[in-house]
């Protein structure tokens, strides 16, 4: 795969970030169960896009194995910088022939909100999802960012906690 400079540096921060170690971090399962809460939503998670996968590393009413990027609804949600919503995941030529959409979990409504750091890489994203198609109303998503908010404030402090780790 040929990456683009900006796609480079973003993994490298990824990478950097110290969270593709496929542990989860509490504190952002309880960020995924509060964006779930917030938008009545039955599954929430954190999700985290290094080069080839992405990694769940906060999540609540769905548990995540390790997802090829491919096949990742958080790699579509970090291409752009606002919410990424479908309603019905089933009519989303993106989505339609998805695994996590043709089997279970049976995905049908999908948002999300991408993690931006300092130095403006998007590690991934903040999001909800239902096993019936519906649609999410403005406040919800202004919920969701607020919380995204919130999970990126985490993981920068987590990765300045690996980095402290491993300069000692």
């Amino acid at each position: 795969m040929n990456l683009t400079r900006l796609e480079r540096e973003r993994i490298q921060a990824v990478e950097r970030s110290g969270l593709m170690d496929g542990r989860t971090r509490p504190a952002l399962d309880i960020v995924a169960r509060n964006a779930a809460l917030s938008l009545r939503a039955s599954m929430g998670f954190v999700s985290i896009i290094g080069r080839d996968r992405q990694h769940a590393v906060g999540s609540h009413g769905i548990e995540l194995p390790p997802v090829p990027r491919g096949q990742s609804f958080c790699h579509h949600t970090i291409a752009g910088l606002e919410p990424l919503v479908v309603g019905d995941t089933r009519i989303d030529p993106r989505f339609a022939h998805n695994p996590f959409v043709l089997a279970e979990p049976y995905l049908r409504a999908y948002a999300g909100v991408p993690l931006i750091d300092a130095e403006g890489h998007a590690l991934g994203a903040l999001c909800v999802a239902e096993r019936y198609a519906r649609s999410f109303e403005a406040g919800e998503l202004l919920s969701l960012l607020r919380l995204g908010d919130m999970a990126v404030r985490l993981i920068e402090s987590e990765a300045r906690e690996c980095r402290r780790r491993l300069a000692s």
